[in-house]
């Protein structure tokens, strides 16, 4: 079933086209609605604040306030926060699909009594200590 689009999404161009993306060959119900309309939001925010740092001739993490000291872009913040809303919206959603886990190699199971029974039979592992020549 096709979710309404709110008209906060409909009337702007980016949003709309984010949820189409989002919303193609997926399941939503209409409850979902105001979650895909914040995400779309975050992914509009996110973007917005990349072009301006791109905006400043290339890219750029920091500037020198009018004290010359160097400040972080309010930018990158913007960045990070939308990063983190997109991801947990997104998990709301269930956008994410759930990464296969490689098979991991049984591990043997060894004692500490074979441990010690082997580094026996290899024999010492340090080395004797020199002798010191009288000096008398």
């Amino acid at each position: 079933m096709a979710v309404e689009k709110p008209r906060s999404v409909a009337e702007s161009p980016y949003r709309s086209a984010k949820w189409d993306e989002i919303t193609e060959g997926r399941d939503f119900n209409q409850a979902d609605a105001p979650l895909l309309a914040m995400l779309c939001q975050w992914h509009e925010i996110n973007d917005t604040a990349l072009e301006e740092i791109e905006s400043l001739g290339g890219i750029h993490t920091a500037y020198a306030d009018d004290k010359g000291n160097a400040r972080q872009l309010p930018q990158i913040a913007t960045m990070a926060r939308a990063s983190s809303e997109i991801r947990e919206i997104s998990k709301q959603l269930g956008l994410f699909k759930p990464r296969e886990e490689k098979p991991q190699k049984p591990r043997a199971k060894v004692t500490a009594l074979e441990i010690l029974t082997k580094q026996r039979a290899q024999g010492p592992t340090r080395k004797p200590a020199a002798k010191v020549p009288n000096s008398a």
